[in-house]
């Protein structure tokens, strides 16, 4: 399970982190693929919820930004 859940994070950050460089090699400029990337952490859970048929509560969206910004 936990090799699983590694695997998957490994690919989403790979895929998030080459389509921003794509993105920027054909022309995008850095501060919009940055402006585009930054509301992953609240936009992921309020179309994950819906999709998977769960609640999505305040304080787990709150965990998650919490999160992004200690690193």
């Amino acid at each position: 399970m936990i090799a699983h859940l590694a695997m998957v994070g490994l690919l989403m950050h790979n895929l998030q982190l080459g389509g921003v460089f794509s993105a920027i090699q054909i022309g995008l400029p850095a501060g919009l693929a940055a402006l585009i990337i930054s509301p992953q952490p609240i936009l992921m859970p309020a179309v994950a919820g819906p999709l998977l048929g769960r609640q999505v509560g305040a304080h787990r969206v709150d965990k998650i930004c919490s999160c992004r910004r200690k690193l």
